[in-house]
């Protein structure tokens, strides 16, 4: 994996700008331990690396209206999806990945942008 920040959103609610130190230096880590994967192993294996990245290929299904506003305000509304590593626990980083490239898009500590739907409710 490689990462760019060449659509990093820097002023929305998940801005990258945003984060604590502690999740900073837990992020650089995680990025760290991500760039020595393959594409397959985040987002296609079913291991105990299962669940690390998802592929969200219709924004029509997102939960989170504010996000594909913001997308929309972004000028990406025209984007098919998004993408998403889970860092452990609730944070997650949000971008659009092309092969094994991952544009980081937004940075969701409390995994707000595209939630699971709550077991057995």
């Amino acid at each position: 994996m490689r990462f760019r920040f060449d659509r990093v959103d820097v002023e929305g609610p998940w801005c990258l700008t945003k984060i604590t130190p502690e999740d900073h230096k837990m992020l650089i880590r995680k990025l760290r331990d991500f760039e020595s994967m393959t594409v397959n192993q985040i987002f296609h294996e079913r291991t105990a690396n299962s669940g690390l990245g998802s592929d969200y290929s219709n924004m029509e299904e997102c939960p989170n209206r504010d996000a594909t506003r913001r997308l929309t305000e972004l000028g990406y509304d025209a984007i098919d999806g998004l993408s998403r590593l889970s860092l452990g626990g609730k944070p997650r980083l949000y971008g659009i990945r092309n092969q094994n490239e991952f544009s980081i898009l937004w940075w969701d500590p409390e995994h707000q942008i595209w939630p699971a739907p709550k077991k057995h409710t």
